[in-house]
């Protein structure tokens, strides 16, 4: 697996996480149950850490692709990059 593997995966657990999460600890709330808020929580984590680690794979499988796709731009990279920052830096 190289790092576009693993940002590819990365990248698309803390969408699917966080509406999971919110899923769960609205149920929880609702039903007052203690183990379904606990368990939102969990997903809140497991989301967070997924987006430092697609954060953490961002450069590699930039550099990849600048090599790979002729006529990639760096600043289309960099600015994708920019607000893959500001997401992670959201959801934690």
């Amino acid at each position: 697996m190289n790092p576009a593997h693993l940002h590819l995966i990365a990248a698309h657990v803390p969408v699917f996480g966080v509406v999971f999460g919110l899923a769960l600890l609205i149920l929880g709330l609702l039903k007052r149950s203690e183990e379904l808020q606990r368990t939102s929580l969990l997903a809140f984590f497991l989301a967070a850490l997924s987006a430092v680690l697609a954060c953490w794979s961002g450069q590699p499988t930039s550099q990849m692709l600048l090599n790979v796709i002729p006529g990639l731009s760096g600043d289309v990279t960099d600015r994708h990059a920019d607000v893959a920052l500001l997401a992670t830096t959201v959801s934690v």
